[in-house]
């Protein structure tokens, strides 16, 4: 009899544990099918879009001391480059215009070419670089409070200084926007 009833119990748990396997199965095949047919385009367009953006990340160049090794003759810093996605852009929430008003304040730039630019037909629209950490804090401020969710993009760059001023900077030499060197050693 006692046989029996752990005959009974161990078909009873075989029983439990093969249901409990069927439906975490079932939940995945849902789940798979959800993710494949019902939001296959979204998820599709969206990784499209991921792949499709490109990103240059900018090196930092080296600090340079004179030949004591205690005076530093050019040295390089954060700075910011603003710049807007207008695809992304939400016209008709007047997204534009918020965005034009706070960006031409904060950065010293005339309205209407920033608007035009949020109107632009790209993804991707150089709006001012070489923005000092300042500017862009007030700018991710600005955003926070107009609760924008896409169309400014704040990227990391590095700015060349010269404690010694620009005589240093034509013998150590300077680079371009794209960071090539132009002159110097």
């Amino acid at each position: 009899m006692a046989g029996s009833n752990n005959s009974k119990m161990w078909r009873r748990t075989v029983l439990i544990t093969s249901i409990l396997i069927f439906l975490g199965f079932g939940i995945v095949v849902l789940n798979l099918i959800r993710w494949q047919l019902v939001r296959g385009e979204e998820l599709k367009a969206s990784a499209v879009d991921q792949s499709l953006q490109s990103t240059v990340l900018t090196p930092m160049r080296g600090t340079i001391y004179d030949a004591t090794g205690t005076k530093v003759l050019a040295q390089s810093a954060s700075v910011w480059t603003v710049a807007l996605e207008p695809n992304y852009i939400d016209t008709e929430a007047g997204d534009d215009v918020k965005i034009a008003t706070c960006l031409s304040e904060i950065l010293g730039l005339d309205y209407d070419d920033v608007l035009e630019k949020t109107h632009e037909q790209s993804y991707f629209v150089y709006v001012k670089r070489k923005v000092e950490t300042e500017l862009r804090d007030e700018i991710n401020a600005a955003i926070d409070e107009m609760e924008i969710g896409r169309g400014i993009i704040l990227q990391e760059d590095y700015k060349r200084y010269y404690p010694y001023g620009s005589t240093a900077s034509t013998v150590l030499g300077f680079t371009g926007t794209d960071n090539q060197g132009l002159a110097g050693l």
